[in-house]
């Protein structure tokens, strides 16, 4: 008997916590998913059939274009100097964010999944490729393109 009462008493206490205030104010809280971007989603492969991106010699070239009233990039990978900071914060066209470190390196990469000169690379375990990785590095003048 004693066990039955201690389970009402657990019960009500239980119960009696729901009429307690709430944050919700007793308003029911509606819940949705969000909406689906308006572009279809292509489960094999990519959405459009060209990418027209532009390559820079230089920074400079780099930011000559973003200064442009129609830039035809959308972000830079070279870091501002403090006079460009100056000149494109004030763009309201542009977000300038917070300086960042980071650690920079440069390399030649080759695609080894592809056929160059007639060589079938096969992911760089070839040995064609590997002469071929040879002679473009014998062709580099490491000492310059460790120091510029």
């Amino acid at each position: 008997m004693s066990s039955m009462i201690r389970f009402f008493l657990i019960f009500a206490i239980t119960l009696s916590l729901l009429t307690l205030p709430s944050p919700f104010g007793g308003q029911p809280v509606m819940v949705h998913a969000n909406p689906a971007p308006s572009e279809n989603w292509y489960p094999s492969g990519p959405a459009f059939n060209t990418l027209t991106t532009p390559v820079f010699t230089d920074e400079s070239s780099e930011f000559v274009c973003l200064q442009t009233p129609t830039p035809c990039i959308d972000l830079t990978d070279w870091p501002l100097s403090t006079t460009l900071v100056a000149q494109f914060i004030t763009n309201p066209g542009l977000y300038v964010t917070s300086p960042i470190s980071a650690k920079e390196y440069f390399e030649l990469q080759f695609h080894l999944g592809t056929n160059f000169w007639g060589c079938q690379m096969n992911f760089g375990n070839s040995g064609c490729g590997k002469n071929i990785r040879q002679g473009v590095a014998h062709l580099v003048d490491r000492t310059i393109f460790t120091n510029t």
